[in-house]
């Protein structure tokens, strides 16, 4: 007996394989197209939430290492500001030895004062240049204005107006920003830290030694906030002061009994009272805000490195060569020190910036990238030969079908 035998199971058969074949192809077709592994998220959520990680972490590096490299240029900008600022001082520092000879005649020294002079406008310049970017290097997180602001009278000598004083108008913050994940360096220094010639000393006008605080205040001190509590005497002050992360040293006065603020490095002291008025009241500062806000009772030992070529040149003017060559010397040393030592902490900037940029450019970008392609990129060669294998097995389909549907179905029954 002949069983019974559908023609329309050979039919189906024969699609569902060319149904399938030319849905791979097609697929590899695609993927080889796009060079993409996973052409749909739900074919597999798994490489996709990888290969958006790692594209995330590319795009990122990518920022980093744009953004490096134009911070290698402003750190380049403000090295070449400090390498002009020490070729001035140190023209300074040779014209400040001149003078000290005492055989020199009046008229010697007023050439070297005019020089003088024109090497404090050519400083006040280049303090006040710009990076690339158009901020200014030298203002801290104040970058928009000129950080020095200088203020000229007029001079009978001259016969113009020569600067007679420097003011800091910058920030006392220092701009910092992100080289790589959560690694930060300076960016932008204050000018009131690069440019002084000395630690600052404020000592108050008034003596503290019965002072009580009627209620809670709070100083600031080069913007690190010290709290103080009510009935805090001036030795409770001083202690606190002390024990704050900043480079201060405060003491009492041992004359006065007034309080006495030091930097323990060459900085300009920036005295606020936020909350209350302590300082005020000490008469170590006579307004809230600092930092051109000393008490006029106070003694104030602050000292830019404007205000050492300015003491010079006044002392070449008046023909004091023992002052020209003998104090001026020495500040213009300390001067010259400052300026020294922030070139070095530039050029130690310049160089972690450069291992972080060639780090990110030669390893962490390439190995991301590898990740992202065996996660979500193709092989090309082998998609290729793959394609081709699927394009013979539909052509291999097509003949089978071709065969299969132009039998006749008596054939069956012979």
């Amino acid at each position: 007996m002949i069983g019974r035998i559908s023609y329309n199971k050979f039919h189906n058969d024969v699609e569902m394989h060319i149904r399938n074949k030319n849905a791979n192809l097609s697929t590899q077709q695609n993927q080889i197209a796009s060079q993409k592994k996973v052409l749909n998220p739900r074919e597999n959520p798994i490489a996709i939430s990888q290969g958006s990680r790692y594209a995330s972490s590319i795009r990122v590096r990518e920022l980093y290492a744009t953004q490096n490299r134009k911070l290698y240029d402003t750190f380049q900008a403000a090295e070449g500001s400090l390498r002009q600022s020490i070729e001035i001082f140190q023209r300074s520092r040779e014209l400040s030895i001149q003078a000290a000879n005492g055989y020199l005649a009046n008229d010697d020294r007023t050439v070297m004062a005019e020089e003088v002079n024109q090497l404090i406008d050519q400083l006040v310049s280049v303090v006040n240049q710009k990076s690339g970017d158009g901020n200014f290097l030298f203002g801290g997180t104040s970058s928009q204005r000129e950080p020095f602001r200088a203020l000229q009278t007029a001079s009978n000598r001259l016969r113009k107006d020569v600067i007679t004083q420097v003011e800091y108008t910058g920030s006392n913050r220092v701009s910092m920003v992100e080289i790589s994940e959560n690694e930060l360096i300076p960016h932008r220094l204050a000018g009131n830290e690069v440019f002084w010639a000395n630690k600052s000393r404020i000592t108050g006008g008034a003596s503290g030694l019965t002072y009580s605080l009627g209620e809670d205040a709070v100083v600031k001190i080069n913007d690190h906030q010290i709290s103080l509590s009510q009935g805090d005497s001036i030795y409770a002050i001083v202690e606190k002061i002390n024990a704050a992360p900043v480079a201060v040293q405060a003491s009492i006065d041992s004359v006065t009994g007034a309080l006495s603020i030091e930097s323990t490095k060459f900085e300009q002291l920036w005295l606020e009272d936020e909350q209350g008025n302590v300082l005020q009241d000490l008469q170590v500062i006579e307004s809230p805000f600092g930092p051109y806000n000393v008490h006029p009772n106070a003694l104030n030992f602050q000292e830019s490195i404007f205000d050492v070529l300015i003491r010079l040149r006044d002392s070449l003017f008046e023909d004091n060569y023992e002052l020209a060559g003998g104090r001026a010397l020495g500040t213009i040393d300390k001067g010259l020190e400052s300026i020294l030592n922030s070139m070095g902490k530039m050029g130690a900037y310049s160089e972690r910036l450069s291992f972080t940029y060639e780090r990110i450019e030669r390893y962490e970008i390439p190995n991301f990238t590898r990740q992202y392609d065996e996660s979500m990129s193709i092989d090309l060669a082998q998609a290729t030969v793959r394609y081709s294998e699927l394009q013979v097995a539909l052509q291999a389909a097509y003949k089978v079908g071709t065969d299969i549907m132009t039998t006749s179905l008596l054939q069956y029954l012979r």
